[in-house]
Order: structure tokens, then sequence, then C-alpha cells
């Protein structure tokens, strides 16, 4: 199991990390999680999340899509 954390976004606003675990067992296809955890600092930070949380599983999927479309050129 391969487990790789990266901190991706800090600003005054909210800090975003995101972590990515890829676990291929035994002859089996790999399988990727994704998660996020993000500490919102003020209003400004609570208003952004509440606009982007209810869209976060369509931003990371296409964000993966377009990984996976890339490393198959």
């Amino acid at each position: 199991r391969d487990l790789h954390s990266f901190p991706t976004r800090r600003s005054s606003d909210l800090d975003v990390q995101v972590s990515l675990s890829k676990h291929r067992p035994g002859d089996a296809s790999a399988t990727l999680a994704v998660s996020t955890v993000v500490h919102t600092h003020n209003a400004l930070g609570q208003a952004y999340m509440a606009v982007v949380t209810p869209f976060h599983r369509r931003i990371v999927r296409a964000m993966l899509q377009r990984l996976a479309d890339h490393g198959q050129r």
C-alpha cells in the first residue's frame, strides 16, 4: 500500500490537505483512494467550502479522470 499526503493549498482563509492511497491486493487491479481535509480559518473560507462541498466528489472524479487520460497518452 502506497500513501502520499500533499498540502495543496494554504491561505489565510483555509488549508487543504489531500491524501492518495494506492492499494493492489495480489494480482487484482489497483485501487486509488482520495481523501481531503479542509480547515477553515474565517467566514470567507467557510463560504467557499459551502459552495464547493456539494460538488466535491464530481470535482475529484473529474481530476482523477484527467490524470488517467493524461497517463494513457
